[in-house]
């Protein structure tokens, strides 16, 4: 899982983010505005901390050995995007977008989020820790490696979605959809009891109450 050390970083502006730019070393607190356009730009080394952002488009971006704290983005795409070794910490992010991204060696922690899309996405080595996200959409995505601890989802969805050591245990969840791929994956007994009648569902079983 991430374990992000940084080195000695220069303190840098909004100005310093751009469109398919390299950023290298650069310290990012306390920005504010209505968007960030940072589409197949590349950060390595660098740290966000107490940024406050309507929009951050980091489409198509790749970001290795990086740390974020205490953002507050209404909207934050990813999508494509490349991320390794990375801590997200201390946010509050309304929808982040992450279809087709591919994450490895990512912690989240401590976050809070309306919706996630992770669509089509791969992960690998990633780990949500008291987290709440309202609506987790994985769909057709492939995990593996992945783990939440002390996490509240309103709802997950994994319809079409590739699972593999996948632990779902520290997961307190609302709702579920695509059990039949849930294949991979690791529950408690308490969740089993409650996705009872959702794998009778896709199994064909009919569940009667017993006879008097």
């Amino acid at each position: 899982m991430a374990q992000v050390e940084l080195p000695e970083l220069e303190v840098a502006g909004l100005d310093r983010i751009g469109r398919g730019q390299g950023h290298d070393g650069l310290a990012f607190t306390g920005l504010a505005g209505e968007r960030v356009a940072a589409e197949d730009a590349s950060f390595l080394d660098c740290r966000f901390s107490a940024c406050s952002v309507d929009v951050a488009d980091l489409r198509g971006a790749r970001a290795n050995s990086c740390a974020a704290d205490d953002l507050r983005l209404a909207t934050l795409d990813l999508s494509s995007a490349s991320l390794s070794d990375i801590v997200l910490d201390g946010s509050r992010i309304g929808a982040l977008d992450a279809h087709a991204a591919t994450f490895s060696r990512v912690t989240v922690r401590g976050c809070r989020f309306d919706y996630i899309n992770f669509r089509g996405a791969e992960l690998s080595s990633v780990q949500f820790l008291d987290c709440r996200i309202d609506e987790f959409d994985a769909g057709s995505a492939t995990l593996q490696y992945v783990r939440f601890r002390d996490c509240h989802l309103g709802r997950l969805d994994v319809r079409g979605a590739s699972l593999q050591d996948v632990d779902l245990t520290g997961a307190d969840f609302d709702a579920l959809d695509g059990v039949g791929n849930l294949a991979g994956a690791t529950i408690d007994e308490n969740q089993l009891t409650r996705l009872a009648g959702a794998f009778a569902a896709h199994l064909g079983v009919t569940v009667v109450a017993p006879r008097a």
